[in-house]
Order: C-alpha cells, then structure tokens, then sequence
C-alpha cells in the first residue's frame, strides 16, 4: 500500500497512488501518506506525515473546508 504505483500528474513527480493511499514524495521519500472520501455533506482525510510523526485526521461537511484546513497545516509538518 506505501509503494507508489502511478504517478497522479504527469506534469509533477511528487504525487502518486498506491494501493488505497495517496503519497506525496519529494526526492523519492514519502512526506506523507493520505486516504480520503467525499461525498455531498461530509469529508474526510486522514494524512500520515512520517518525517513529523503525526497523523492528521479531518472531517467536515463540505469539501472545500475540509482541504482549506489541511492546507493550512500541511506546509507546518513539511508537506508542501
């Protein structure tokens, strides 16, 4: 599940997709490791930040809010 499988842009080498996760790298380690789900009215994420320790874990009922929250905090614990 932590391999990377397929590369998410092919514009970018940093995002992928493994089996279930997706992963962030940067010089070909992981900065993190994230499952998601949306639907009308919730959102989740879940985002492991292995070189911070920390496990991060949102849910809201809109998307937008959702991101907003993980954007503000991921560049904190090194992802970018």
């Amino acid at each position: 599940m932590l391999t990377p499988h397929w590369r998410t842009d092919p514009e970018r080498d940093d995002g992928h997709y493994g089996y279930g996760l997706w992963i962030r790298q940067r010089d070909r380690r992981p900065v993190s490791f994230a499952m998601v789900g949306e639907d009308p009215g919730v959102a989740f994420s879940s985002t492991c930040f292995p070189g911070a320790g920390v496990l991060c874990s949102l849910l809201g009922n809109t998307v937008d809010a959702s991101w907003a929250m993980l954007g503000a905090i991921g560049p904190s614990l090194g992802a970018e």
